[in-house]
């Protein structure tokens, strides 16, 4: 669009990257929603969403459930033959 001379905002361009993410980024997105519009930049939308991107590649998610910790220990103590 910018090749064409349409202004794209970086409000446009932040919606753009951010509405077609799975539900695994709602924890991120629900901070992006709380964030003052003066700090919620481009550069800092993509640095927060490569950094979750990181952490669920690496099997963490920063914003896990205990719940879900639990049920994992659950069914690996009930594995256990001791």
């Amino acid at each position: 669009m910018e090749e064409v001379g349409i202004l794209v905002s970086d409000q446009d361009k932040i919606l753009a990257l951010t509405m077609g993410l799975p539900a695994s980024y709602n924890a991120v997105i629900v901070n992006f929603d709380s964030t003052p519009t003066d700090q919620l930049t481009l550069d800092n939308v993509i640095a927060h969403l490569l950094n979750e991107e990181t952490q669920q590649t690496s099997g963490k998610t920063r914003f896990a459930s205990p719940q879900a910790e639990d049920a994992q220990d659950e069914a690996l103590s009930t594995i256990s033959t001791s």
